[in-house]
């Protein structure tokens, strides 16, 4: 049996976590098994899901308790030396190498640092960052990131390969018989424009903006409305603002949903205006269901997968992103489209395969 231990900072509904979750799916468990390292608290849906697979969750403080931090991380590899043939760190920044040193320390055979964003907020992290990157080659026998953006923030793009989001593309391949229900549920006819949202509410996703865009969407196309899945520190400032606006009765908050694919069905776009991404996974997701996307020329060139996605500038005004939306939508297209991504290799089953050999120390 080849155990894993997978390294994030929590197993909440975010793309990093996803991803782990989905390479948890996929594992022929009769050969794999996984556990868990977080730094945070409380019983979420995928902690859940994990422990049903098996996996063991280990909870350790977070990196702001300092010294209790380091001191029980490096109990744990101790106590656990020889246990793990796999460490899979899972990480959006890289302000700390702590976890893949301790690894290191207590002959993990593969240690992989998986890259799952290109930027960090402020000039201290941003220090951090540069500092530990340069360090990191050392002490881990595998680089992985999610698109070449990056690659280049954790590893110059030297020795580093990228891997796939894959996802489960039937889960979200287009099904009329779910678009119907949840617009049936929402009291949205079918010939309503739904623009979209998937995403944490935060300052980098940038939900204000796209607020701003809806505004100038409603004068144009009435009968729209916008969907927010998500939650996050930012929800209630921007609850606020769509009430400022009297945008309340066409603004729609939907919360965390654990059936995301089924929601996707009803929009007829997908508007992501983030300040920078590495490869979001709802982007997969988004295509997987056949969405026109239109997103910000800061998200990762990689995401564009169909010839109905869109780059937009977020120099240009709300008015011209509204224009770009309703142009989007308006043109006919084929909603079938998951064969065009198993081409392109996001399928989590080659995703699953490719890692498993790497586990293995193949």
């Amino acid at each position: 049996m080849i155990n894993i231990l997978f390294i994030s900072s929590s197993l909440e509904k975010n793309g990093t976590e996803e991803f782990m979750m989905n390479v948890l799916r996929g594992l022929d468990r009769k050969s794999y098994h996984a556990d868990f390292l977080i730094f945070s608290e409380g019983e979420t849906e995928n902690s859940k899901e994990a422990q049903s697979y098996g996996a063991t969750i280990y909870r350790l403080p977070q990196r702001r308790k300092g010294l209790i931090y380091y001191r029980t991380l490096l109990r744990f590899f101790r106590n656990h030396k020889g246990k793990y043939n796999a460490v899979h760190w899972n990480e959006g920044e890289m302000t700390t190498l702590a976890p893949i040193f301790f690894a290191w320390k207590y002959k993990v055979p593969v240690r992989i640092i998986h890259a799952h964003n290109s930027n960090t907020n402020g000039l201290f992290r941003q220090i951090q960052h540069w500092f530990n990157k340069n360090f990191n080659l050392k002490y881990c026998t595998h680089r992985f990131a999610c698109s070449s953006l990056a690659s280049d923030f954790f590893f110059n793009n030297t020795n580093s390969i990228v891997i796939k989001n894959g996802i489960m593309l039937k889960k979200f391949a287009y099904n009329e018989e779910w678009r119907k229900a949840i617009r049936f549920k929402l009291k949205i006819s079918n010939e309503t424009l739904v623009i979209g949202h998937v995403g944490r509410f935060t300052d980098v996703k940038n939900q204000s903006f796209l607020v701003d865009v809806f505004k100038e969407v409603q004068k144009i196309e009435e009968d729209s409305k916008l969907i927010f899945i998500g939650i996050g520190e930012q929800y209630e400032t921007i609850h606020q603002k769509v009430r400022n606006f009297e945008l309340q009765d066409n603004v729609i908050f939907a919360g965390q949903q654990n059936n995301v694919n089924e929601w996707m069905q009803s929009f007829d776009i997908f508007v992501m205006p983030s300040l920078y991404e590495g490869l979001p996974f709802v982007l997969v997701e988004a295509q997987a269901a056949g969405l026109p996307c239109v997103v910000s020329d800061s998200v990762n060139k990689d995401a564009c997968i169909l010839d109905t996605f869109c780059f937009k500038s977020l120099n240009d005004s709300p008015s011209d992103w509204a224009d770009l939306i309703l142009e989007k939508c308006h043109n006919n297209h084929d909603r079938n489209t998951v064969n065009v991504l198993e081409r392109a290799g996001f399928s989590i089953d080659s995703t699953v395969k490719y890692l498993e050999k790497v586990y293995s120390n193949q």
